[in-house]
């Protein structure tokens, strides 16, 4: 199948497809024309007006990449087929039928929701948050410090502070260069103290 274009300026529909599947070619294009079409066939709604829509959804969420073009067909699919086993449970008479519906249609909203986190991710382009954790030893209770958005593989520490816990990663912060620039500080005295014999120690002997 190929997709034919209404209208009198056919070169402008064609590049407006093009823009709607991030595609620079009509093969693309007319590929995921196909993966519609095929699904809308399957449940009676291969018309005009419902490829104008799924069209439409795809086109408003402006893909960047054939990938994201391809996961929100992935989605349109997704998401009919879902409402369409919701709409199942009214007319249902027998609890079996019920159950297959409900069960069905649980999966598929998950796994729409798992369409959109991963357009969500690929959106983000690797973006990951790092919180930081502060226990308060007094009362025990778990602040969170600061959070930390790093992107790709940056460490997203900063220049001026240590993050270094203890083993197990509770501890209290470490804090790095002094904010007016002095290095850490050091405990003053007059010199160093003469540490005590040890236990049993008697003077002249090895």
């Amino acid at each position: 199948m190929s997709i034919g274009i209404a209208g009198e300026c056919e070169a402008h529909g064609l590049l407006k497809l093009q823009k709607t599947f991030a595609a620079v070619s009509m093969d693309p294009v007319n590929a995921r024309a196909n993966e519609l079409l095929k699904y809308l066939g399957s449940v009676g709604a291969d018309n005009a007006e419902r490829y104008n829509a799924a069209l439409s959804f795809i086109e408003s969420m402006e893909p960047k990449s054939q990938a994201e073009a391809l996961l929100l067909v992935q989605m349109y699919v997704t998401h009919d087929a879902a409402i369409r086993a919701l709409s199942q449970l009214g007319s249902a008479e027998w609890a079996p039928t019920v159950q297959t519906f409900g069960n069905l249609a649980t999966k598929l909203l998950r796994t729409s929701q798992g369409q959109m986190e991963t357009l969500a991710r690929m959106r983000r382009g690797g973006e990951q948050v790092v919180r930081h954790i502060h226990v308060d030893n007094r009362g025990g209770q778990a602040v969170i410090a600061e959070n930390v958005h790093t992107r790709g593989n940056e460490n997203g520490k900063s220049d001026d502070q240590s993050r270094a816990t203890g083993a197990t990663g509770i501890g209290t912060t470490l804090f790095g260069k002094d904010p007016l620039g002095f290095g850490v500080p050091i405990s003053s005295g007059a010199g160093e103290e003469t540490l005590p014999n040890a236990r049993g120690y008697q003077s002249g002997r090895p």
